[in-house]
């Protein structure tokens, strides 16, 4: 049971993230991006690709306090956690957050990155589409590297000298919603949330069109795992929804570090007895 759960899992992130790549690349050879290119220089793609996590968080962000504002029965059978309903002071509060981290922190990371860093790496809006070879090499580098990066700066925001003062804010929604994906500190924002995204792409000098997508996915996946509710269509928000539930299991993004160091075996044992329930 768990195994078949976890393929659909992989098969939903491999899903959507190869759509976000094909609608990438397809649109880094359109003539439209040719033309404004050609019309306004390469700085356009870069404010092109960098500003669709943007709005495809708030978007999805958006349809998400929809359903949790109106709660449609065909939703509530995939509810995580039944009978939790956050008010909407808290998602206006979350909002403000939200946009507060966006507009002092991605957003002025985003144009440094894209006007310096990736410059001085070599990289160019202008350069070749890279070959899916480069484009999955690029991929596996990035997935170890955030993994990495939030999994231990994650545990060291639940040490006692930065919970308090850096993350406990995070804590707040102990049954979260997708705004509150990134209802953070500024330097959690920063260390936990950006950082991790953005090292991956600059160390490989990965195309525009890579990483592009693997930004979307990424704004993708941390709303479905705050969203509290385990769609059949999208990966499953249980492990991180678990993390806010009792704070001190599962850590990572992948779950691969929480069972090296063994910070999620509570969550294994709940969903070990939750097949066993649906098997009896």
């Amino acid at each position: 049971m768990r195994l078949r759960e976890e393929a659909r899992d992989n098969a939903m992130s491999l899903a959507w993230f190869s759509a976000l790549l094909f609608l990438s690349r397809a649109a880094f050879e359109s003539t439209y991006l040719r033309s404004w290119s050609a019309a306004y220089g390469d700085t356009i793609i870069d404010a092109a690709y960098g500003s669709v996590s943007f709005v495809v968080f708030w978007l999805y962000s958006g349809i998400m306090m929809i359903i949790d504002a109106l709660q449609p029965k065909w939703a509530q059978q995939y509810k995580v956690q039944p009978g939790k309903v956050v008010s909407a002071e808290q998602t206006w509060k979350g909002v403000k957050i939200a946009l507060r981290n966006h507009l002092l922190v991605s957003i002025p990371m985003g144009a440094i990155w894209f006007s310096y860093i990736l410059p001085a790496r070599g990289v160019s809006p202008s350069d070749p589409l890279p070959s899916m070879t480069t484009v999955v090499r690029d991929l596996l580098v990035f997935l170890v590297i955030e993994e990495c990066m939030f999994y231990y700066s994650h545990r060291l925001l639940h040490t006692k000298p930065f919970y308090a003062k850096f993350h406990k804010l995070h804590h707040e929604f102990t049954a979260p919603i997708g705004v509150v994906s990134v209802y953070c500190t500024v330097l959690e924002m920063i260390v936990a949330n950006v950082l991790p995204l953005m090292t991956g792409p600059t160390l490989m000098g990965s195309h525009i069109t890579t990483i592009a997508p693997w930004f979307t996915f990424a704004v993708i996946n941390t709303i479905n795992t705050h969203c509290g509710y385990d769609f059949p269509w999208l990966n499953s928000p249980l492990q991180h929804d678990w993390h806010h539930e009792i704070f001190n299991e599962c850590f990572g993004v992948l779950g691969i570090l929480d069972t090296l160091h063994k910070t999620n075996t509570r969550f294994l044992a709940k969903l070990a007895q939750a097949d066993a329930k649906k098997a009896a």
